[in-house]
């Protein structure tokens, strides 16, 4: 090419991705895609009409009251009636139901008479989220049902425990109607993007080793490897941008996740992140030198990040390895930063640290990226490896 430098390798790129529509497929196409697959596949918000059995025992007015009100409950739906616990348990372990909600006989005889019944639950918590919110409405209806019992005869009401002398007060914080599109949105979202950010990236890079063009492509910035790496960025940057800001909207307006924090400050960490993620793709074509062993330690990387960002299990209780491989995703600083301006509602002062280490990633990365490119794209032992 007669134009060296950095400008002559984003038109190349440009070049490139025009003539390969697999790229803007990746880079655009389909992150909006599984964005508005998961807007579809959440939309509801919260579980509803989980299957629980029932076994009545006691085939009272008090115990129809009690199923009454259970299969009132917004996450259960009284699936089956079970004539003994025995034939329940069957039930339970033949995935017929989620719970197990036993009425034992003399219920209401025992309840007038204060003596404090105890109607039981077996509940799956292998399956934690329909576990917990089954457990969750079973408390609240018992509790509803003694405090009606209180009201209407003065007595002492049903109870789950031996005594209630100390009460509780508890008040959920940030998502106070158990909806999980304010958890897993902000979560999986950002997660599917690190992954087509890593993997396009390494492609990109990787691609020019096995097809033998990593001489043009260092010709062409002017025998500059820096000049080289951003300048195919740079157009990946700018589309894998547009995506982010399309996850946000999606989030923020379709999912309805509330936003109480700085949009612009989210928009800056989702800038931050993707260079953060691009320059990991470089990292690893520079140094395999390999599009096959790039790719696959790019997957590696990123397809199990969701597990390691404390979403579903806290970083504090991880294992030290747990902590180390959490520590090294900019996905799991991406997701506190949106955690704490979009639910939470924190200040700016509270996502500064996490911008930090976004920012240490993007200039920790360049230096060995761009040594080991310029010492590997002139090298004919890399030309044509898979």
């Amino acid at each position: 090419m007669s134009q060296a430098g950095f400008l002559a390798t984003v038109l190349r790129e440009w070049r490139r991705i025009s003539s390969r529509p697999v790229y803007l497929l990746f880079a655009l196409i389909l992150p909006v895609a599984v964005f508005f697959f998961l807007w579809a596949l959440f939309d509801a918000g919260s579980p509803r009409s989980l299957p629980v059995i029932v076994c009545d025992q006691d085939h009272s007015s008090l115990s129809h009251r009690f199923i009454r009100m259970l299969a009132s409950a917004p996450s259960i739906k009284i699936a089956h009636r079970a004539q003994d616990v025995e034939e329940g348990r069957k039930l339970l372990t033949g995935r017929r139901g989620y719970a197990l909600i036993v009425i034992p006989a003399n219920l209401e005889h025992n309840a007038l008479r204060k003596k404090a019944p105890k109607i039981l639950c077996y509940y799956n918590m292998q399956l934690l989220t329909p576990g917990s919110m089954i457990s969750q409405d079973f408390y609240k209806t018992v509790d509803a049902l003694a405090a009606g019992l209180v009201r209407e005869n003065n007595r002492a009401g049903i109870t789950v425990a031996a005594g209630d002398a100390i009460r509780l007060d508890t008040h959920v914080l940030f998502n106070p109607f158990m909806n999980y599109r304010f958890f897993l949105a902000c979560a999986l979202m950002p997660t599917m993007l690190q992954i087509f950010v890593l993997m396009l990236t390494a492609y990109c890079a990787g691609v020019e080793f096995k097809e033998g063009t990593a001489g043009q492509w260092l010709e062409a910035s002017g025998g500059s490897a820096a000049k080289a790496a951003l300048g195919k960025m740079l157009p990946y940057t700018l589309i894998f941008f547009l995506t982010g800001l399309i996850m946000l909207a999606v989030t923020f307006t379709l999912l309805e996740v509330p936003l109480h924090g700085s949009i612009a400050l989210l928009a800056c960490a989702t800038f931050l992140m993707i260079l953060a993620y691009q320059f990991l793709g470089f990292l690893f074509v520079a140094a395999t030198g390999n599009l096959r062993l790039s790719l696959s330690f790019a997957a590696f990387y990123s397809v199990p990040a969701f597990a390691f960002t404390g979403v579903n299990f806290p970083v504090e209780a991880m294992s030290f390895f747990g902590k180390l491989w959490s520590s090294v995703l900019p996905l799991t600083y991406y997701g506190k930063i949106l955690i704490d301006q979009s639910v939470r509602g924190a200040s700016m002062a509270v996502s500064c640290p996490s911008i930090m280490v976004l920012c240490f990633f993007i200039l920790l990365l360049p230096l060995p990226v761009i040594l080991r490119l310029k010492k590997i794209m002139p090298d004919e032992r890399y030309r044509g490896r898979l």
